[in-house]
Formats: C-alpha cells, sequence, structure tokens
C-alpha cells in the first residue's frame, strides 16, 4: 500500500520546522520518545534533543534551507 499521500503533510512540516526554526511544530509530529542513532553522530535521544540539534545546526548554518 502506498502511503506516502499520508506522510507528505507530516514530511512537509518537519521541512518548514528546519526552514523557519519554529520547534514548538515538532510537538505535533514527532513522538516524545524519538532516538536517532547514526554511525557518524552522537545519538540523540528525546524531542528536546532533536530540537537541540535542530538549534544548534541552524545557529551554524543561519541562511540553511531545505527542499525536496
Amino acid at each position: 500500500m502506498d502511503h506516502s499521500k499520508e506522510l507528505k503533510p507530516l514530511a512537509d512540516k518537519f521541512l518548514a520546522v528546519w526552514n523557519n526554526g519554529n520547534y514548538d511544530a515538532l510537538d505535533e509530529i514527532v513522538d516524545p520518545s524519538f532516538v536517532r542513532i547514526s554511525n557518524s553522530q552522537p545519538v540523540v535521544e528525546g524531542l528536546d534533543g532533536l530540537k537541540e540539534v535542530m538549534q544548534g545546526l541552524r545557529a551554524g548554518y543561519p541562511d540553511l534551507k531545505i527542499v525536496f
């Protein structure tokens, strides 16, 4: 079953947070128990951890714009 039409609004909201810095919008679309595991990055745990990583990246690259 193709779920792309259901997931697109969520992906658009997530992308908007990267581009506009409205981190409170993540509360609606990311589970509080979120965990990101990467071989090349530190583990990110929880919604607050995700917000912290996003804020740090946007602070380092204030003109960052992500597009699909």
